[in-house]
């Protein structure tokens, strides 16, 4: 027998037998009962919505950012749509005046 087998014979006949405190039981149902008396803490995102006279100092300056980002995000989201959408009209315009004589010429007083 080798010995990684003897390790393993070892390990499946190995059991642990905690020592038992005395009144384990009491002490747990006497914490279960001290927090079931405490107010439930609310998430962060109760707090977030909640209105500041509740007293979450964090709701509006959360609320702000998360307006901010969101107004970024969809201006920058229209802007991108609006390049993308009038691109073929820009360039189709600039290569017309790239090979039109007639718009080469500078008008005067813009030069």
């Amino acid at each position: 027998m080798n010995e990684q087998d003897s390790l393993s014979t070892l390990l499946k006949t190995w059991r642990h037998k905690p020592n038992e405190e005395p009144g384990f039981s009491q002490n747990v149902w006497a914490q279960i009962r001290a927090e079931q008396g405490r107010p439930a803490e609310t998430s962060f995102l109760a707090q977030l919505l909640a209105f500041p006279s509740r007293g979450s100092r964090w709701a509006m300056p959360a609320a702000a950012s998360i307006l901010l980002l969101f107004s970024l995000a969809t201006g920058s989201g229209v802007a991108y749509a609006y390049s993308s959408l009038t691109r073929n009209d820009r360039m189709a315009a600039e290569y017309a005046r790239s090979i039109d004589p007639l718009q080469m010429i500078v008008p005067p007083g813009n030069s």
